[in-house]
């Protein structure tokens, strides 16, 4: 069995009924009727589109094979493969919880000027209690509920026990993990109280939150913080190997400090960041470079993203494309399929800004791989941008006009 093969398996494959896994081709019919249904008048230009997809030329959103169907018909999210947010206010941790629950990893920024819009921490009432459903929105929500509270109380009986089977994959983490993540939370909360908590607080919740996830087995979580490049606490976060010891969750995300290109210190930020790094000795933090320090990027930080904006993928594979006109195929059905896959916005428990962003501003990325193993798609590297453009175009004019009907 190929490494592809297990990964595929592992990750991809839904059981079935009888016990079995999907097959491969199983799994691209599971996603082709689920953009069927929603597209039907265009089931046919879909089935053409998912061949390319069966015959290994194009790869459409992992997330799309992952969840297609009921998972992502109950949640559009669950499509996508990451997205970006600035913690802004506190339903902004409930999301963060709910989308990687989603499996989109997610970008995060806790630089003063997103962090300084946070309520300041109360001190609540001891008598206050929430059930916690066995559910991620009612998970989701016991964050938003603490940060409101920090002495509120939680009922985890409703919570399927540690180690039993996800519908999804995976296996549940039981109530342990969520109790000792609400402990944390609490004790941080508590010593915060009459004051607005600090970017470095944010970010270790955030990474604890990240852990409830990560116990699940269901994926692994990524994330990347940005930061403020004169904040010396995120600056010094993963200092030498302590920090593995006292604050492990920090191991859950990526740190980059924010540098942008306009500033007039850039020249000794950027000599500070580095400097920085190499006294730390773990590599971190990055460096991220921007024009406008209110976008932020995914956890690979490979697109530019609003605060609430999702990243949409598909890939072609070069390595398939033989001809010229096999790689412009190829080309144009990736810019199809991912356009279709934009119409995904029937957001669950998250704030509306994620599909207003979303649709304002349908992003799609089309990922080549295998460019420098076939040299015949290098001249043709500038007409892969005028063909996916004009597709881009007939496209959204079709999906316009389908969706005023």
């Amino acid at each position: 069995m190929k490494l592809s093969e297990i990964v595929f398996y592992r990750t991809y494959s839904q059981t079935l009924e009888s016990g079995r896994k999907e097959t491969f081709d199983e799994t691209i019919d599971r996603v082709e009727n689920m953009h069927i249904q929603k597209f039907l008048a265009h089931a046919f230009d879909i089935h053409q589109i998912m061949n390319m997809v069966r015959c290994k030329k194009i790869v459409p959103s992992m997330r799309s094979m992952q969840f297609a169907g009921t998972q992502i018909a109950r949640s559009n999210s669950r499509i996508y493969n990451c997205g970006f947010i600035n913690i802004e206010n506190f339903k902004d941790f409930g999301d963060v919880l709910f989308m990687l629950f989603e499996g989109v990893g997610c970008g995060i920024s806790v630089q003063k000027h997103t962090i300084e819009k946070l309520p300041v921490i109360k001190l609540g009432f001891e008598e206050q209690s929430m059930i916690i459903k066995d559910e991620r929105e009612s998970w989701s929500n016991s964050i938003v509920r603490l940060l409101e509270n920090p002495y509120l109380t939680f009922d985890y009986s409703n919570i399927r026990p540690r180690g039993s089977s996800l519908s999804i994959g995976g296996t549940a983490s039981g109530p342990e993990q969520l109790q000792s993540l609400h402990e944390q939370m609490r004790s941080a909360l508590k010593k915060a109280i009459g004051r607005k908590l600090r970017p470095i607080e944010v970010h270790d919740m955030i990474c604890q939150i990240n852990d409830v996830v990560f116990i699940q087995q269901l994926r692994k979580s990524a994330m990347i913080s940005l930061f403020d490049c004169d904040d010396e606490e995120m600056l010094e976060c993963k200092s030498g190997w302590e920090w593995f010891k006292t604050s492990p969750w920090r191991a859950r995300s990526n740190n980059s400090a924010v540098l942008v290109r306009s500033s007039p210190t850039f020249k000794s930020d950027m000599e500070r960041v580095v400097r920085n790094c190499f006294q730390n000795g773990t590599g971190e933090p990055g460096i991220f470079l921007t024009n406008d320090a209110d976008y932020g990027t995914n956890p690979c930080a490979e697109i530019s993203l609003k605060s609430k904006q999702l990243c949409n993928l598909t890939e072609v594979n070069m390595l398939a494309c033989n001809t010229k006109d096999d790689f412009i195929r190829a080309i144009r059905s990736a810019a199809a399929l991912g356009t279709i896959q934009a119409t995904y916005t029937d957001f669950k428990y998250v704030s509306d800004e994620w599909k207003k962003n979303c649709e304002e501003d349908a992003l799609l990325g089309v990922s080549l791989t295998g460019i420098a193993q076939n040299g015949i798609c290098f001249m043709m590297m500038k007409m892969r941008r005028y063909h996916s453009l004009v597709r881009y175009r007939q496209l959204a004019s079709i999906l316009q006009s389908l969706m005023l009907l």
